[in-house]
């Protein structure tokens, strides 16, 4: 099926289930950032810890649900999309682990890292559906 032929109403349901998803991931990471985890009780952080992972989880457990009913197109997209960003966060994660053990660049959150995994990822994507319309 050309990618022209899907209905522009079928596109903007599709971007925005993609941007939600992100949106929910974003403010998953938001409130991990700032729940003050070190001003709660031992079992309150244990439970509010708990709340974060099996959200994260449940959050990657419904996109793997999406991709595998979406079509065969958009299948093939997000795998070049996520083809590239693999390559690219795994180049720049080696880049920036080689700049921290040099003291050159400080110490940082993995949240910042899964902030760029998106962010790569999205427009690996923008960049893998321009390839399929041209």
């Amino acid at each position: 099926m050309n990618h022209d032929d899907t209905p522009a109403a079928a596109q903007l349901a599709y971007l925005v289930k993609v941007l939600a998803w992100l949106l929910a991931l974003t403010g998953l990471v938001l409130l991990a950032i700032w729940l003050p985890l070190g001003n709660l009780t031992a079992a309150q952080q244990l439970t509010a810890t708990a709340v974060l992972v099996l959200a994260a989880l449940a959050l990657s457990h419904v996109a793997r649900r999406a991709y595998q009913r979406s079509d065969e197109m958009l299948q093939l997209q997000h795998q070049r999309a996520s083809m590239h960003a693999l390559a690219w966060c795994a180049a720049a994660t080696a880049v920036c682990g080689v700049l921290q053990a040099a003291d050159w660049l400080p110490m940082f959150s993995q949240f910042w890292t899964l902030g760029f995994v998106i962010v790569v990822w999205a427009l690996a994507l923008v960049w893998a559906d321009h390839q399929h319309k041209a």
